[in-house]
């Protein structure tokens, strides 16, 4: 910054002067920019830059806009998706809105999301203006054509029922989820119409793509729609190779034809819109539908009562000798109130899908310009107090008269209205009404023994009941004949011939009453952050997580690993003019009140991490991120030694959120490390690491839990051979399986990576888990690989950014969500080795370091100490880890370097060759006798760096460090990077060279400033084991082996840089001698 004032003159201004006023202005521009108009729905105070987000507590979003409007009236605004948003509650005004004033609100919005994802306007749900109306004008024209409202379709709906009721009598009245059958069926009715035929149960590419409607797929993005265009456009390249244009068969076929015929390139007859309104027509007509029969089972469930009442009219209308019709319906008012009942309760849709004001208009006295993102609450509609005698309580007598019989309501609205009403609305009551009947006439449905299925939901795109269990108890022997003569005893699903059916859009209902007429939200769960403005789709619940409009997130479940932590999600339930009202400051300017925060807060980031008296220097730093922009995570080890060069060999830096201290080169590493080895021997909190390991384990814990872990784990590993001949024996014989692999491979180039994890990592199995894997092993190989990912991501700038803002991160997606998977899904290999110790445990023989762990947890069992099966998983991964990734990458290296150097290589194998020979396996004896060799190692070692940050430190105490004072939690990183590679120590630091540990005489020599494994009091536990392993595999492999590159590749020795410096993938040729 100071060059560029210099060049443009202005070097009389300060640094942090011009931050705070570039901030000051940045703030000031998105309140002009934000500003509400004149006239506008009134709203909750929001902040800047992200407007309204923290405020939404998006598994329950719908309950929360009734409680806003409860505070601000039933129009009010909010500052969502980057643009102000005004929703609309309450029957009388989204009728308004969206029939009476319809013209002005037929629009949808834009949403980055989507346009991502189908590339702007296309398709039928999200497109707009003359693309919009022909495109529905022309589908439902073609729904019609074939059998939307006809006797055709019912025919085939009904030949669909009785395939899923005798699906649903193979369980023999056992506990089933009914989900995926109700999925299967509903969505073939779509299937016929769109694509021409219906899809067998059992059709397996089939269930993966319904099971991708099911998942929070626009969270995930691209996969999902990669996967159903693929799907899509298979379907539609197989309709244009049968294309008979003058019999279309079903609505790709029409479109197909359009295509030819239409010219009017505005219209957007294409292919690349056929892919996506064929989307839209098999999403929104499959998940919908669904999810509203899968709430009316859980409710007949939860209402025996209701459910024998629809049976007793299903017996006397119907009886149990022919299937149900739509001709029924009207002299079954009960059951036709039921499904409507249903509907509204469901509540599938509660936000509805958002639209957007196509030109300045009023709606309740208030200003709604041209383009503002309009939300007509369709939950606020279908629970109105004033249109529904008991809007919260499940009461099918909404529907019904007194003398009995059916009324319709006006605020039954669950396909929304107006010009954008479910153009599939009359499929979806036809398949409602079919399937629903054809269930209970046929069985009667009771939940599982001992369980009671839950009325709370998840919130995605659709409002969905949680996953349960049902039992379908045919009702009689007598009255399964429905199905007609010839139904089979059991389910025979064969395809459906004849004309195609038409599609729905589903229906949407209303939320359960839990008690006194006030609804509970469901725990936790996880939405879709576009609040259901998808069609299809649901959220995934994580357990735990109680929400509270003025309260904290609690205990949360998070991908299994449980922890209490605090989420950092404040719901803000005082806007700030109640503030200043109770404060007695109503005089204040709220935008002079904004202004001066973000001035104040701007400030208390300047004074919190101003530095101590007497602190390291280093860079200046920008406010909140410190110095995150000044980092690259890929050379991170070689920027530190740059900015020595500059600022000493001690500097700051402000990471992870903290102040750092960056210690570089060989003399002031051992003074902090060994000479003030106390004062330096803590770990600092990382906030992803506290996310995945909390403070437990051995590497990442502190105080009396780390010193008690270490001591037994060294004590254990001890007593199970390290050190020892057994051990070496254990390696000699994994080096005897290496070899053989290897020469598997006949000389032909393979990547050796996986083959040496595979191996190294059965040494440390066996003290841990008390047996080695097969190479072939698929499960363990997979964990392996979860390791090498684990390592790679540690070092990735998502990371980073995690660790400097985790409280916004830990809501984002990202490659940073991936980690936490990766982790858990060790964390539950790991717990089934421990259940399979508890199981066989004998506390008189154990076998490895887990039943040690097991049978110290049973000595102090009552007593305050880390001996717990939590700690056990999390001290088995560190050592796990330990034991396999670095050692790996070790010997990667130094195959690789062999490659580079095949004179250092000969060199080796002469010695092996002198001292070995060929007849016997390499030993720990040989080491001294072998002292070329033992230098190649060690300058391996010192060359390949793979942990050039080591662990980060933290101060215990108040220390002081050459001349300069570090205060008591200061996050302290000594590099091993410019140890290995001081200048003042190593005669050629930067070049392969084994004669750094070789005296003038040819012998082994010492170096002090070898500290591949850190020193001092957390110097690495596994050191012993390292440097056997490193010995006789990479003696085992050179004595038996000779490497080199295949032809026309040459390894290169860049890397990547994640927890450990990795090489970049290569090859080798393993050629026996």
């Amino acid at each position: 910054m100071e060059r560029i004032y210099d060049v443009l003159g202005l070097d009389w201004l300060d640094s942090r002067s011009v931050l705070i006023f570039l901030a000051v202005f940045l703030l000031i521009a998105d309140v002009l920019k934000n500003r509400a108009p004149k006239n506008f729905p009134p709203g909750p105070w929001g902040l800047p830059f992200i407007g309204d987000a923290l405020r939404i507590r998006a598994s329950r979003i719908h309950l929360q806009f009734e409680e806003f409007a409860e505070k601000y009236g039933n129009i009010f605004s909010l500052r969502l998706f980057g643009a102000r948003v005004v929703v609309i509650n309450g029957y009388k005004l989204v009728k308004e809105a969206l029939v009476q004033q319809g013209e002005d609100f037929t629009d949808r919005p834009s949403i980055p999301l989507f346009d991502d994802m189908i590339g702007g306007n296309a398709g039928i749900v999200m497109s707009n203006g003359y693309p919009w109306k022909q495109q529905r004008r022309f589908a439902l024209h073609t729904l019609r054509n074939f059998g939307l409202g006809k006797k055709t379709l019912e025919l085939f709906i009904q030949d669909e029922c009785r395939y899923l009721t005798e699906a649903f009598a193979d369980h023999h009245g056992k506990p089933f989820n009914a989900q995926i059958l109700v999925n299967n069926a509903v969505s073939n009715i779509i299937c016929c119409l769109v694509f021409g035929n219906r899809f067998e149960y059992s059709d397996n590419q089939y269930q993966y793509i319904l099971k991708t409607f099911n998942e929070v797929v626009y969270l995930e993005g691209s996969s999902w729609a990669q996967d159903v265009i693929d799907f899509v456009e298979i379907k539609i390249k197989e309709h244009r190779e049968t294309l008979d244009t003058s019999s279309p068969r079903d609505y790709i076929d029409a479109f197909l034809i359009e295509m030819g015929q239409n010219k009017d390139k505005d219209a957007n007859f294409s292919s690349r819109n056929l892919c996506y309104c064929t989307i839209d027509l098999f999403g929104a007509g499959t998940e919908t539908t669904t999810t509203t029969l899968h709430w009316g089972l859980l409710y007949m469930i939860r209402y025996p009562d209701i459910q024998e009442k629809v049976q007793a009219e299903i017996d006397a209308v119907i009886g149990p000798s022919r299937q149900p019709s739509m001709a029924d319906r009207e002299k079954m008012p009960y059951t036709n109130a039921v499904v409507h009942e249903i509907q509204r309760m469901g509540n599938i849709l509660p936000l509805d899908v958002v639209r957007s004001a196509n030109r300045d208009t009023t709606v309740g006295n208030y200003t709604v310009p041209k383009g503002t993102m309009i939300m007509p609450l369709l939950h606020s509609v279908l629970n109105d107090e004033s249109e529904w005698e008991t809007p919260n309580s499940f009461n099918p007598q909404h529907f019904l008269d007194q003398d009995g019989n059916f009324r319709r309501r006006e605020a039954f609205i669950p396909f929304s209205a107006g010009k954008r009403v479910c153009l599939g609305e009359q499929l979806a009551r036809m398949e409602l009404f079919l399937f629903f009947t054809a269930f209970l006439q046929r069985f009667t449905f009771t939940a599982a023994d001992g369980e009671k299925p839950s009325l709370e939901f998840k919130l995605g795109a659709t409002r969905c009941p949680k996953p349960f269990r049902l039992c379908a108890v045919p009702r009689s022997q007598g009255q399964n004949t429905a199905m007609g003569p010839n139904c089979p005893a059991t389910s025979t699903i064969g395809k459906m011939k004849g004309p195609s059916v038409s599609l729905s859009y589903g229906a949407a209902g209303m939320e359960e009453e839990t008690k006194e007429g006030k609804r509970e939200e469901a725990e936790g769960v996880k939405v879709d952050p576009v609040g259901g403005l998808t069609d299809g789709l649901n959220g995934v619940a994580d357990e735990g997580d109680v929400g509270s409009p003025n309260g904290l997130v609690g205990v949360r479940k998070e991908r299994g690993v449980s922890k209490e932590r605090d989420d950092n999600l404040y719901f803000i339930t005082e806007d700030m003019e109640s503030v200043f009202s109770a404060l007695g400051l109503e005089w204040l300017e709220w935008k002079s009140t904004l202004l001066f925060l973000c001035v104040f807060l701007l400030l208390s980031d300047i004074l919190r991490n101003r530095t101590p008296n007497n602190f390291p220097p280093g860079p200046p730093r920008l406010p909140f991120i410190g110095h995150l922009h000044l980092i690259d995570p890929t050379r991170l080890h070689l920027q530190l030694s740059e900015f020595a060069e500059k600022y000493g060999n001690i500097f700051s830096l402000q990471l992870f959120g903290q102040r750092t201290v960056i210690i570089n080169g060989y003399k002031f590493v051992k003074e902090a490390l060994v000479h003030q080895g106390d004062s330096f021997s803590d770990r600092p909190s990382i906030p992803l690491f506290d996310e995945l390991f909390g403070i437990q384990g051995i590497v990442g814990s502190n105080g009396k839990p780390w010193k008690e872990q270490r001591r037994f784990a060294l004590h254990t590993l001890r007593n199970f051979g390290l050190g020892k001949k057994t051990l070496e024996l254990y390696i000699q014989e994994e080096c005897h399986y290496l070899s053989e692999a290897y020469a598997d491979q006949q000389g032909k180039p393979f990547n050796a990576q996986s083959i040496i994890n595979n191996a190294v990592s059965n040494i440390i199995c066996c003290l841990v888990f008390g047996n080695r894997y097969e190479y072939t092993n698929k499960q363990y190989k997979t964990i392996i690989q979860h390791f090498g990912k684990i390592l790679a991501l540690q070092g990735s700038v998502w990371i980073q950014v995690y660790n400097v803002i985790p409280w916004l991160m830990r809501w984002l997606p990202g490659p940073h969500k991936k980690i936490f998977t990766l982790v858990q899904n060790v964390y539950d290999f790991i717990h089934v080795r421990v259940e399979e110790h508890k199981q066989n445990l004998d506390p008189s023989s154990p076998r490895d370091y887990i039943d040690s762990f097991l049978i110290e947890m049973a000595k102090k069992k009552n007593t305050d100490s880390s001996f717990d099966l939590s700690n056990l998983c999390a001290c088995t991964m560190d050592l796990f880890f330990a034991g396999t990734e670095t050692t790996t990458t070790t010997l990667h290296w130094a195959l690789l370097y062999m490659i580079y150097y095949p004179d250092i290589q000969e060199k080796v194998q002469a010695e092996i060759d002198a001292v070995i020979g060929s007849s016997r396996h390499p030993s720990m004896a040989d080491r001294e006798n072998m002292p070329y060799t033992d230098a190649v190692i060690h300058e391996i070692q010192r060359a390949a760096d793979i942990v050039p940050l080591n662990v980060s430190h933290m101060t215990s105490t108040d220390a002081i460090l050459d001349k300069y004072t570090i205060p008591k939690g200061t996050m302290i990183m000594p590099t091993l990077h410019s140890v290995l590679h001081d200048e003042s120590i190593w005669e050629t630091p930067h070049s392969f060279n084994p004669q750094h540990f070789l005296d003038q005489d040819g012998k082994f020599r010492k170096r002090e400033a070898f500290l591949p494994f850190s020193t001092g009091k957390r110097v690495c536990l596994g050191e012993q084991l390292a440097r056997m392993e490193l010995f006789l595999f990479f003696t085992s492999l050179l004595q038996r082996f000779s490497f080199s590159a295949p032809a026309g590749e040459q390894p290169t020795l860049e890397y990547t840089l994640g927890a450990a410096r990795c090489p970049k993938p290569y090859r080798l040729c393993a050629v026996p001698q």
